[in-house]
C-alpha cells in the first residue's frame, strides 16, 4: 500500500511541468485535506520546526497509525495532506520507512522555500515519533 501510495503522487506530480504547477498542486491537496477536529488543536500536537502552526494528532487502533493534521497555511496543509496520504492509516513499522527517493522523485524540494522543507521534515520526523513509541 506505501509503495502504492508513493507511485500515484509520483504519477501527479510528475504531470505537472515546472515547479509552479507542482507548487500548485501542493495547495491543491491542502484545499483537500480533511478538516481536523478542534478538540485536537491543542499545544502538545504543534509541530515544531514548521514555519506557520501545524498541529499532528495520531491515533492507534491496535494496527495503524491514524493521523489527523492542520495548519494555518494553506501550503502547509498541503504538506500535511502529501504526508497524510502516504502514512495515514499504516502500520508503525511502515511509518518508518525513509521516503527519500519518493520525495526526489516528485521534486518537492525545488518546489518548496527551505522553510517549508524543514517543516515537511518536521511533520514527518513528528509521524515516525509517533510510530517508534508504538514499535
Amino acid at each position: 500500500m506505501f509503495e502504492e501510495r508513493q507511485k500515484q503522487l509520483i504519477d501527479r506530480f510528475t504531470a505537472r511541468p515546472n515547479r509552479e504547477a507542482r507548487y500548485n498542486l501542493i495547495m491543491e491537496l491542502g484545499r483537500e485535506l480533511p478538516k481536523m477536529d478542534t478538540k485536537f488543536k491543542l499545544e502538545e500536537n504543534l509541530v515544531p520546526g514548521c514555519q506557520s502552526q501545524m498541529y499532528l494528532h495520531a491515533s492507534f487502533d491496535g494496527n495503524t497509525l491514524h493521523f489527523q493534521a492542520d495548519a494555518d497555511a494553506l501550503i502547509s496543509k498541503g504538506i500535511a495532506a502529501l504526508l497524510l496520504y502516504i502514512y495515514n492509516d499504516l502500520p508503525p513499522m511502515q511509518i518508518l520507512k525513509p521516503p527519500l527517493e519518493f520525495f526526489d522523485k516528485i521534486q518537492i524540494f525545488s518546489s518548496l522555500s527551505p522553510n517549508r522543507s524543514n517543516g515537511l521534515q518536521s511533520l514527518l520526523t513528528r509521524m515516525q515519533q509517533h510510530a517508534i513509541r508504538l514499535i
